[in-house]
C-alpha cells in the first residue's frame, strides 16, 4: 500500500514538473475603477497538449499575480466565464471545434449591454505554431493583448463593453 502511494504521488509530482505555462495575451479595459491588468495563461502537459487556461490579475505596473481564474479546458465546449461582475457574465469563452492538441476557434461574447442582456462577439483561434501556442485574430495576425472598451450611459455610468481590440 505504501508502494503504491508512494509511486502515485511520484507520477503526481513528475507531471506536476513536466507542465508548462504560455503567457497568450495581456487583457486591459478603461475602467477607471479596475486597478488590474490580467493574463491569460495557457497550461500544457509534457507533449504541449493543453490542460488549463489560466486568468491572472496582477496591480497594474507590478508581476505580481493577486489571484488566479483558472479553467479545466476539457469544458471549454461547455463555455467558460472569465468575467463575472455585479451578478452578470461580462466575458464568455466557448468553443465548438476544439483539442487539447492542436487547438481551435473560440468564440468571445462580451455583454454588450446590461440594461437588454444583449452580448456581441468575435471568433480568435489559439493554435500551435512553431513549439509555441499562439492567439490568432481572424484577419490572421497574432494576437498578444485584448484591449475591452467600456460602454457608458449618461447618469447610469457602465453598461456593458462597445468593443474589444486586439494589439491595441
Amino acid at each position: 500500500m505504501k508502494r503504491l502511494l508512494l509511486t502515485t504521488l511520484t507520477l503526481a509530482l513528475f507531471n506536476t514538473l513536466m507542465a508548462s505555462e504560455t503567457r497568450l495575451a495581456t487583457v486591459r479595459n478603461n475602467d477607471p475603477s479596475d486597478t488590474y491588468t490580467y493574463v491569460l495563461m495557457l497550461e500544457t502537459d509534457q507533449n504541449q497538449n493543453i490542460i488549463r487556461l489560466h486568468k491572472d490579475a496582477m496591480i497594474a505596473g507590478e508581476n505580481t499575480i493577486v489571484e488566479r481564474k483558472t479553467f479545466e479546458i476539457s469544458k471549454v465546449a461547455q463555455g467558460f466565464v472569465i468575467d463575472h461582475r455585479k451578478g452578470r457574465d461580462i466575458i464568455k469563452l466557448s468553443s465548438q471545434n476544439f483539442a487539447p492538441h492542436n487547438g481551435g476557434h473560440l468564440k468571445v461574447s462580451y455583454l454588450y449591454s446590461g440594461i437588454s442582456g444583449k452580448y456581441r462577439s468575435k471568433t480568435i483561434e489559439l493554435v500551435y505554431n512553431q513549439d509555441t501556442w499562439e492567439l490568432v485574430s481572424e484577419e490572421q495576425e497574432r494576437i498578444n493583448s485584448m484591449y475591452f472598451e467600456v460602454r457608458k450611459k449618461p447618469i447610469i455610468g457602465i453598461i456593458g463593453i462597445k468593443n474589444v481590440y486586439f494589439n491595441r
